[in-house]
């Protein structure tokens, strides 16, 4: 069975509730794995989080950016951890970012970057198909991924390499929060 971790704050209720929404409406029964630090039950955080992500059923760890990550130093800490175990282990680390609640949290590594909206079905569609693709081989899994021809962004400031999957015209890079405009700033053409 295949796995995705989802780096999140508790707090995000109406973030945490959608993604909740498109991995149970998945096609392909991926499972989410939301740790909260309470239901850990007497287990060591760190080691607990570290095995389920470096576990080969977990497939990529999924960063959830609401207000809630940035409310606690301990949320952010722990975010960063989850973030670094991936990166250290090679998965595909995923941050999703509401487009109007940019939250300023820098995330230092990443592949994918999605900015979407809770209250629009073509974003749950889109993240649904992206957990779907976590089922199947990697290599028809790119097909997948890559098939709406996401946007290969390199910050101007940071360097940083990672794919835009929603069509925007400025956004904050991830890595750094420097506002990007892919036409200017990377030489991509704006996707309209």
């Amino acid at each position: 069975m295949a796995r995705i971790f989802v780096s999140h704050s508790k707090h995000d209720v109406t973030v945490v509730n959608f993604f909740t929404r498109a991995f149970a409406t998945s096609k392909n029964a991926v499972k989410a794995d939301f740790m909260e630090f309470e239901d850990l039950e007497g287990k060591y955080a760190g080691r607990e989080i570290a095995q389920r992500i470096t576990n080969p059923e977990t497939q990529a760890v999924f960063v959830l950016l609401g207000p809630g990550v940035r409310s606690a130093l301990h949320t952010e800490n722990w975010v960063t951890f989850e973030v670094g175990v991936a990166s250290g282990v090679g998965k595909d680390v995923w941050v999703f970012e509401h487009l109007v609640d940019n939250i300023e949290f820098p995330v230092p590594y990443l592949n994918h970057y999605v900015m979407y909206q809770t209250d629009n079905i073509a974003y749950l569609q889109f993240i649904r198909n992206m957990i779907d693709a976590y089922s199947i081989f990697p290599l028809f899994r790119n097909t997948i991924i890559f098939g709406h021809k996401p946007s290969h962004i390199k910050c101007i400031r940071c360097n940083a390499e990672y794919f835009l999957h929603t069509p925007i015209e400025q956004f904050p890079c991830p890595c750094c929060r420097t506002q990007l405009r892919p036409a200017v700033d990377t030489g991509l053409p704006v996707q309209t």
